[in-house]
């Protein structure tokens, strides 16, 4: 049993539907651009929007990096990818946690850059 199996044992059947589909969406990512995926998730461990960068949890965002890449060739700016991030963080972590659209000015940044430079 791997780790989100075990982490979804006793709860609802919806979370856990979430949690499957997420990681599915996520192993794709990886599997298409291993490269993309690392560059994506270490730029959010260093900007660390919600505060959970702990120096040696690296994997921390990979399931936000995992469905903010996906949302990527719809973004026109770095504009377009803050506003991704956002709305993201929004649905992983709730708008309390997730905080103002301002704080992933930054990373919404980095991020455009990685994508700009991405090679397929």
């Amino acid at each position: 049993m791997d780790k989100d199996e075990n982490s979804t044992q006793g709860l609802p059947k919806e979370v856990v539907d979430t949690v499957t589909k997420n990681k599915s969406l996520r192993d794709k990512v990886i599997s298409e651009n291993p490269v993309l995926f690392n560059k994506v998730s270490a730029a959010m461990f260093k900007h660390d929007p919600i505060g959970i960068n702990f120096e040696d949890n690296t994997d921390e965002y990979d399931p936000e990096a995992g469905t903010v890449i996906p949302r990527l060739p719809s973004c026109k700016s770095a504009d377009d990818v803050v506003t991704v991030l956002h709305e993201e963080f929004n649905y992983w972590f709730g708008a309390d946690t997730a905080g103002n659209r301002s704080r992933y000015k930054e990373l919404g940044t980095e991020i455009w850059s990685i994508w700009q430079n991405n090679e397929p």
